[in-house]
């Protein structure tokens, strides 16, 4: 712990040797010691606070327990030691290591039921930050049961958090019905701030079931409400929430005001968390509007703050957004080590969900520098990933890729049946983008095939979407191939 102390033996091996000499009571009894004096001598930030000895002291503690040294109060200073050490990597991103140490208090049978429960939620919480969407819907069912008993607060956030697991799993009917299950029992207890967290969730599912409309005056709503109860950082959260809608809707001057609203919301409140990703947002929509110094000004902006809080996980979306960007503008030699940064940091998060999409970004730079085996070993590894988390989004947006790919090589019955197994995933996440998208390439496979008469009624629906919504940047992209593929079959391009 404290250099004068660390070094007592000569070799590691000697202090294991010793440590496994001493009887187990002695041991238990010297574990007890070392936490007393810990407690005695660290000033009170270090033992009362999430900090890194959090878990050196729960492991203390869970010794001395273990080896019959006063087990009830080692037994209570585990548990607080374990939730402050989850806390404290949790704040840095360190999802594995949080699960764990949340999971030993929720499963503590021993401990108090309030203290389970926010074991639960935090432990929920960290899993869905990581990517385990079904891990975390299945372990919040289990959950809810004894949860449902005690009711309150604690209920209605683990709902919240079911909601969101549901969400990930592109269930958003199921989604929906969680969140007004929350906003019921956070109604009746008169809790406004719980009630915002629920009516911002409210606000994404009926945007992904295509609700626009509803999801707008929710969004609307909950501004209002944040901004009525003077809740600073709730206020700019739900502003940020409000951009992201509307921007779904393509309504990007609307959308910048309300993020750049919520930024400025953020900033005042001293948010740093929140404040990380609005930035992020505002950075895709400057993006797709082809504003691409300002785009990555912000990504960079995003990016410092990750690295200010030890956010490993922005830090890694922050390197793979800058990435994708600096191959949309122009600067992709840059891009691969930055991709590869990403990789890093987001493999330490154990983000399977985020890993997926910056592997198809990569595979897609990986592609137009001409080495497709590479690409095509990424985006297998993002289907993997994907299919493991119920992410279908991900897996339609690779299987587009690899059969891209097969139309390059001219495998046409592989192209047309990956084009097609994508289609059957976006139709199953019910996301309008993506079924455009599995029909464009769809489209340009029937093109080379000589299915003319079946290749303009693909991309006529496919226009449908590309016409009415969606960033004119893509918009333009798709066209563009569109074309491209209709010289190729010698016909003229569809209107």
């Amino acid at each position: 712990m404290y250099a004068e102390l660390a070094y007592l033996f000569r070799h590691a091996l000697m202090r294991d040797a010793a440590y496994g000499l001493q009887l187990p009571s002695d041991r238990a009894a010297l574990h007890r010691l070392a936490l007393e004096v810990s407690e005695t001598v660290l000033p009170p930030s270090e033992i009362n606070q999430p900090g890194p000895l959090a878990r050196e002291l729960a492991e203390h503690a869970r010794r001395a327990r273990q080896g019959g040294a006063d087990p009830q109060a080692m037994a209570e200073a585990e548990r607080r030691y374990n939730l402050l050490a989850g806390q404290y990597a949790r704040d840095r991103y360190l999802l594995s290591e949080a699960s764990q140490c949340f999971g030993l208090v929720a499963d503590d049978a021993g401990a108090e039921t309030d203290m389970r429960l926010q074991a639960a939620h935090s432990c929920a919480r960290v899993t869905l930050d990581a990517g385990f969407a079904i891990e975390a819907a299945a372990w919040l069912d289990e959950r809810m049961a004894w949860a449902r008993q005690t009711g309150g607060a604690a209920l209605a956030n683990l709902l919240i958090l079911r909601a969101r697991a549901a969400r990930a799993l592109d269930e958003y009917t199921e989604a929906l019905s969680y969140t007004e299950e929350a906003a019921r029992i956070f109604q009746a207890l008169g809790d406004h701030e719980g009630l915002l967290d629920t009516m911002m969730a409210t606000a994404t599912s009926l945007r992904r079931l295509n609700r626009p409309e509803e999801a707008e005056t929710i969004g609307r709503q909950t501004c209002a409400l944040a901004e009525e109860l003077c809740l600073t950082a709730k206020h700019g959260a739900a502003r940020v929430n409000l951009g992201a809608l509307l921007r779904g809707q393509c309504r990007f001057g609307e959308a910048r005001t309300e993020l750049q609203r919520g930024i400025g919301l953020l900033q005042q409140s001293g948010d740093l968390w929140n404040l990380g990703p609005a930035l992020g947002s505002l950075a895709i929509l400057e993006e797709d509007q082809g504003n691409a110094e300002l785009a990555i000004t912000l990504t960079r902006e995003s990016i410092e703050i990750a690295r200010r809080t030890g956010n490993r996980h922005l830090l890694g979306m922050g390197l793979s957004n800058l990435a994708a960007m600096q191959v949309d503008f122009g600067h992709a030699g840059d891009a691969a080590p930055t991709f590869e940064q990403a990789l890093v940091c987001l493999n330490e998060t154990a983000d399977r969900r985020c890993l997926a999409i910056t592997l198809a970004s990569y595979a897609g730079l990986l592609e137009e520098q001409g080495n497709p085996d590479r690409a095509c070993g990424m985006r297998e590894e993002a289907i993997r990933l994907s299919r493991q988390i119920g992410y279908h989004t991900g897996v339609c947006e690779n299987l587009l890729g690899l059969a891209r790919e097969q139309l390059r090589r001219r495998c046409l019955d592989q192209a047309e049946q990956l084009a097609r197994e994508a289609l059957d995933y976006a139709r199953a996440s019910q996301r309008l983008p993506e079924q455009a998208f599995a029909r464009s390439v769809l489209c340009r496979v029937l093109l080379a095939r000589g299915r003319v008469t079946e290749a303009r009624t693909t991309w006529a629906e496919a226009w449908q979407f590309y016409a009415g919504s969606g960033s004119p940047r893509v918009r333009e992209r798709e066209v563009r191939f569109m074309h491209q593929a209709c010289a190729e079959a010698g016909i003229s391009p569809f209107e």
